[in-house]
């Protein structure tokens, strides 16, 4: 802010300054009161600077009863929070914040229920030992087309898979062709609101 900001409304101002940054930048401005409806038009809200520990839990609740994800944090010198609250069940398949990966395959051997699998040698596998992975574009071996393993084992071009289903199958010898990609895993997280101290932080 500059001195002549002084007096002025905060979010007017920095609205302001936001498009001096970016000047096709969509910004608005709202300086009513904050309810349920003006929330709910939100993918997510962030609060900043809150008048008081009750104006957080009011904005908090507001969102939750809206279902729209919530974030607050503050900065005290050298010490700070943040808080989030998605809901009581927020599903992520983005665990690791990455991209699922994908790898040609340049052969493969075993049988359906324990593969060895070896990448294309230009490629460096970064699939972890237990991750899940699946098979892909293999239509001369559809017992393992589509099938979905886990890696027991793995370097940077060969991959261990096993699978606990019972289709046995034949043996398999393929050479190129195909995928294997990692398959992102799900998970629910629960969270709870910032009026109701977690049992175990």
């Amino acid at each position: 802010m500059r001195d002549s900001d002084v007096g002025k409304n905060r979010a007017e101002v920095h609205a302001a300054r936001l498009l001096e940054l970016r000047k096709y930048a969509n910004v608005s401005v709202h300086t009513e009161d904050i309810t349920e409806s003006t929330l709910k038009t939100f993918d997510c809200v962030c609060l900043t600077e809150a008048e008081s520990i009750q104006h957080l839990i009011s904005i908090n609740n507001m969102c939750r009863n809206q279902c729209v994800p919530f974030m607050a944090g503050e900065t005290f010198g050298a010490l700070g929070f943040i808080f989030n609250d998605f809901g009581d069940a927020w599903h992520s398949t983005d665990l690791h914040c990455v991209k699922s990966k994908q790898y040609c395959i340049d052969n493969i051997t075993g049988t359906p229920l324990h593969l060895e699998v070896k990448v294309d040698p230009d490629q460096r596998c970064r699939i972890q030992s237990g991750a899940r992975v699946t098979l892909t574009d293999l239509p001369k071996l559809p017992q393992i087309n589509n099938r979905r393993y886990k890696v027991v084992a793995t370097n940077e071009v060969k991959l261990e898979l096993a699978t606990d289903d019972d289709n046995t199958g034949s043996e398999v010898s393929y050479s190129y062709g195909g995928y294997i990609e990692e398959v992102l895993e799900s998970k629910t997280f629960q969270f709870v609101s910032s009026q109701k101290p977690p049992s175990n932080p």
